[in-house]
């Protein structure tokens, strides 16, 4: 399934905004948060005016009217961005308590939260970027780039719905990488 493809967009705009604010809320937003919810705004091709005007209030309120499946993809992804710097705060777990609730959805403790979700067979879009961006980053480590790996990489680009332009501009880490892909397994 290429990225939030049954999102509208301003279901997109709302679902990044929200991960912006998780992000935030411990006061302080860490370099892999800020490239992750970077990399979303460039692969989901969100307008920068539209995704920097919407308020807080507009964000639940296109939130709480998305489906299930939807809003477990946001909680997912959220999940994985309050996980980046190995500790949740306070406000952090009321944001993604209040999506929950918005939608009958009863988290306990996080952990065992996203483990009774993880068996969905679908990848995130944050997942979706992450796997992506190390297939980049191990095409490019050999001292010769090779034009099968290329071609692979277009594929799984293509696959998740990533114009190769965009891949091109992707410029993570490999310790965001690595970060990004803990924080998803530990969730």
């Amino acid at each position: 399934m290429r990225m939030f493809e049954a999102f509208t967009e301003k279901e997109k705009i709302a679902s990044v905004n929200f991960f912006k604010m998780i992000a935030l809320a411990d006061q302080e937003i860490d370099e892999a948060e800020l490239v992750l919810i970077n990399l979303l705004i460039l692969s989901l091709q969100i307008d920068i005016n539209l995704y920097d005007q919407m308020k807080d209030e507009e964000v639940y309120d296109i939130l709480k009217d998305l489906d299930h499946t939807k809003s477990l993809e946001v909680l997912r992804i959220g999940y994985s961005i309050m996980s980046l710097n190995y500790a949740y705060t306070k406000q952090e777990m009321r944001y993604m308590e209040l999506l929950a609730s918005m939608h009958h959805i009863k988290i306990m403790d996080f952990p065992n939260f996203y483990e009774s979700i993880s068996g969905t067979n679908d990848l995130t879009a944050l997942d979706q970027l992450v796997l992506v961006a190390l297939a980049k980053h191990m095409t490019l480590a050999e001292k010769y780039i090779k034009k099968n790996k290329v071609e692979l990489l277009v594929v799984l680009a293509d696959m998740m719905g990533i114009p190769p332009h965009i891949v091109d501009m992707m410029d993570v880490s490999f310790d965001i990488i690595i970060r990004a892909m803990k924080s998803m397994s530990e969730s």
